[in-house]
């Protein structure tokens, strides 16, 4: 991160969900609590949904 000089550092905990209305923040939560793990899920079910227009 200090080679790319970049001017500050960001996290998924800083995504401003309401700028991009289109993901679902409680899809993004789930996937980093890492529930999925412990009940032996498979993550790609959280990726590839169909959306809910």
């Amino acid at each position: 991160m200090n080679k790319a000089k970049l001017p500050y550092i960001k996290s998924i905990h800083d995504f401003d969900f309401s700028f991009q209305p289109s993901i679902d923040q409680r899809r993004v939560k789930e996937v980093l609590s890492s529930r999925y793990i412990h009940n032996g899920e498979i993550l790609e079910k959280f990726f590839f949904w169909v959306p809910r227009w």
